[in-house]
């Protein structure tokens, strides 16, 4: 669970927003519990299973942002761009210097507004990412190189 929490932590600091991450190594045994000011807003023993960035993620942009963030149309585009990057960090095996790259992108949509085709299909390169693409029968995966293709099409 330690390698689980650190991942989600990575994860938030990797938004580059203005929260503060802290493990309680005084929990109950067998808790993964997430606080967002001081409020319980994830615990494993309640739902039976541990959380993913999707679960937390979503509330902390709320409380920083407010409940008026948008999150479809062109802004959604972005945001689903950032969480999808953000989930696959968590496998710990994508490239940190690729997921700086591409929060860049997301954290300026109003600069790549032209190019929300370019960006949905680096969401679906990122969801197929492999560190091993190419490297056999994985047909379907994606390789770091051609995400970074995609991102220097969409920088220019």
């Amino acid at each position: 669970m330690v390698s689980i929490a650190a991942g989600l932590a990575r994860s938030i600091q990797q938004t580059g927003w203005d929260v503060v991450v802290e493990f309680d190594k005084e929990a109950p045994l067998g808790e993964f519990a997430v606080f967002v000011d001081h409020e319980l807003i994830f615990s494993r023993l309640e739902r039976r299973r541990l959380p993913t960035p999707d679960d937390i993620l979503p509330v902390i942009r709320e409380r920083l942002f407010g409940p008026d963030v948008k999150r479809e149309g062109r802004d959604g585009v972005f945001s689903r761009l950032r969480d999808a990057a953000l989930e696959q960090s968590l496998t710990g095996e994508f490239p940190s210097w690729l997921l700086a790259d591409i929060l860049a992108v997301a954290d300026d949509p109003q600069r790549h507004a032209a190019q929300t085709d370019l960006v949905e299909r680096l969401i679906a390169e990122i969801a197929d990412y492999d560190p091993y693409a190419g490297a056999g029968c994985f047909g379907t995966s994606v390789s770091a190189a051609q995400i970074q293709a995609t991102l220097r099409e969409i920088v220019g």
